[in-house]
């Protein structure tokens, strides 16, 4: 009786075991699967999320070399313009602006052109520079953004001393925002200055600042 009692204990622990085998067999089972299905969820997660960062990067690329061949296009209009107006600087008498004449009108409008061709030219060459401000705003860089819009700020702003000296210090500056651009196609850092190109960007800083406090007091004055 005894050893029947024994057999019959030893028999039930056999089927505990294994029943606790296969459950916790079925249990790891289940684990991996889980571990399986997140990773795979991850990696899924992931790559989808690889893709829209390359995506975006890609067409942020490809915006921003779009812009930066509509600014070198514009650019080329402007020396173009420029080089077709290499004389004597004109009066402003008969042009329908009052302002006396800046680096905008010394160097984009010739002796030889009448009133309503002086003020066609520089309509054209304001849309000009409006045209690159917006190329500009799809390129990243700010750096490059800042550079270009100095050296368009200088031809069109900064009031010249001498109609010959003027056109060599626009020619120059135009060529450092195309220099910039192609630098930055190409994926390298920016030029340095030209002596001439920074000496330029100085007197621009001084004109600008003591043009904005000019300003500033005319309309803010009690």
């Amino acid at each position: 009786m005894g050893m029947w009692l024994v057999e019959q204990l030893a028999a039930r622990l056999l089927r505990n075991s294994a029943v606790v085998s296969d459950v916790t067999a079925g249990i790891f089972a289940l684990g991996g699967a889980i571990v399986g299905g997140l990773a795979t969820l991850a990696g899924t997660v992931w790559e989808q999320h690889r893709q829209s960062r390359t995506a975006r990067s890609e067409r942020l690329e490809e915006m921003a070399k779009a812009g930066v061949d509509a600014a070198m296009t514009e650019l080329l209009e402007v020396q173009t313009a420029l080089r077709a107006a290499k004389t004597q600087v004109p009066s402003a008498k008969g042009s329908s602006y009052e302002e006396p004449p800046s680096t905008f009108m010394a160097a984009f409008l010739g002796k030889d052109l009448t009133p309503e061709e002086r003020d066609e030219r520089l309509h054209h060459m304001m849309d000009c520079r409006s045209r690159i401000s917006i190329a500009m705003q799809r390129v990243p860089s700010y750096e490059l953004r800042v550079r270009v819009d100095i050296d368009t700020s200088i031809i069109f702003g900064l009031p010249p001393t001498e109609s010959e000296s003027a056109f060599t210090r626009n020619m120059e500056v135009c060529r450092d925002a195309e220099w910039c651009l192609g630098a930055y196609l190409r994926g390298e850092p920016l030029p340095s200055l030209m002596p001439t190109v920074a000496k330029a960007h100085a007197e621009w800083r001084k004109f600008s600042s003591e043009y904005n406090a000019a300003w500033h007091r005319k309309h803010h004055t009690l």
